[in-house]
């Protein structure tokens, strides 16, 4: 399949300023439940880890369905529908019949994403249009999200060669962690709580790496990692006690590579919302008073599955984005940061004062701005 520039939406944790609320759509002989949401625009990204579905504007045919194929060694994580809110009143327009039109257009070609749980089925209206001329101009169509299939891996007999990136022989395709803490060699005495779920490897292996290049001072004092559950299934994740988290405080760096395997062997993640909250807590509660900074490595585009547990965190948290290439941010890790007295920083960006937001202040990451505005942060067009 070509490489196709498609767009990918910025995530955000957000309630609807439209009255509609859509919570399901009936597809042929079932209900799918879907989270609805409105957002200004689509950004053009290049990818190949994607796929995009493509539909003219107000027809519900998809153009290319030959660029869907299964991807081996993948599974679907998240389904996006997005297309443009033209006209502007839903009322006057057969709005959900469209959406039910488009999502059996997607049956045809793929009837098991319909019966997958786990999927994260997302209806996304674009609001930067003012009329059908500029409504034509925005992306229609699907985004269909993989992530790496885990889940039909023999535990087992995988292995994944920490050994080599935490020794410095095997270099990093996307080296935000390193970048980040060079940025901040004031940063010491830490406690790093990283997600351990598949895609989250690298930049495991780049909190040990720069502890064991930092001998002398030995920023690192605990490492928390978690794999979101071990191997408990989906359906029996509690908030709070999902569980999959691993301790060792810093020492020699085979020790550390030790529990990195111990948490791999655990589990892969399963569906993608990680208990992020759980584990920091965890940390705090096993670092005590010994550390002075708080760094959360998390995973850009997984969602926060206890996220309603962050009021219990009173400490700063500073969070490391991972998987910020694709231009969005999620943020639900702005709302960690903001509400901790923290930080967010990305491959190229710090942003040490959240607390700007407050003044009606914009925050600038990625060429995008971001407002609080009824308690969230939203994407903005003009600041």
């Amino acid at each position: 399949m070509k490489k196709i520039a498609i767009l990918l939406m910025i995530l955000l944790n957000t309630g609807l300023a439209n009255a509609t609320r859509l919570d399901s759509v009936n597809v042929d002989d079932r209900s799918l439940k879907v989270n609805y949401m409105e957002i200004t625009q689509y950004q053009l990204y290049d990818t190949k880890e994607l796929v995009p579905l493509y539909f003219d504007f107000g027809a519900a045919k998809i153009k290319n369905p030959e660029d869907y194929p299964i991807k081996k060694g993948k599974q679907v994580k998240q389904v996006d529908l997005v297309f443009s809110k033209y006209p502007k009143d839903l009322e006057s327009w057969e709005f959900e019949k469209l959406i039910q039109r488009r999502m059996s257009a997607l049956r045809t070609i793929d009837t098991v994403l319909f019966n997958q749980p786990t999927i994260s089925w997302n209806v996304v209206l674009q609001t930067n249009c003012n009329s059908e001329k500029e409504a034509k101009a925005l992306f229609h169509g699907f985004v269909v999200k993989y992530t790496l299939g885990y889940d039909f891996i023999d535990r087992s007999t995988f292995t994944y060669d920490f050994e080599s990136e935490v020794t410095g022989i095997k270099g990093f395709a996307d080296s935000t962690v390193i970048k980040v803490l060079e940025r901040h060699p004031e940063w010491q005495d830490m406690l790093v709580v990283t997600d351990f779920t598949g895609s989250m490897y690298p930049y495991a292996s780049q909190v040990a790496l720069w502890n064991r290049l930092n001998t002398e001072t030995k920023p690192i004092k605990h490492y928390v990692f978690f794999n979101d559950g071990d191997k408990t299934p989906d359906v029996a994740k509690i908030v709070g006690m999902t569980g999959g988290i691993y301790h060792t405080p810093s020492g020699d760096h085979s020790k550390v590579i030790d529990e990195m395997i111990k948490t791999m062997k655990g589990g892969f993640g399963g569906d993608g919302p990680e208990n992020d909250m759980e584990a920091l807590l965890f940390g705090i509660r096993k670092a005590k008073t010994k550390v002075k900074q708080i760094v959360l490595v998390a995973d850009n585009n997984s969602w926060v599955r206890d996220i309603d547990l962050l009021k219990k965190i009173n400490v700063p948290v500073k969070v490391i984005l991972c998987g910020t290439h694709f231009g969005y941010i999620n943020a639900q890790y702005f709302e960690i940061a903001y509400k901790t007295g923290g930080s967010v920083h990305t491959i190229e960006t710090d942003i040490e004062d959240m607390k700007k937001a407050l003044n009606g202040k914009a925050i600038e990451i990625g060429g995008l701005k971001y407002k609080i505005k009824d308690g969230a942060f939203i994407m903005v067009t003009d600041a």
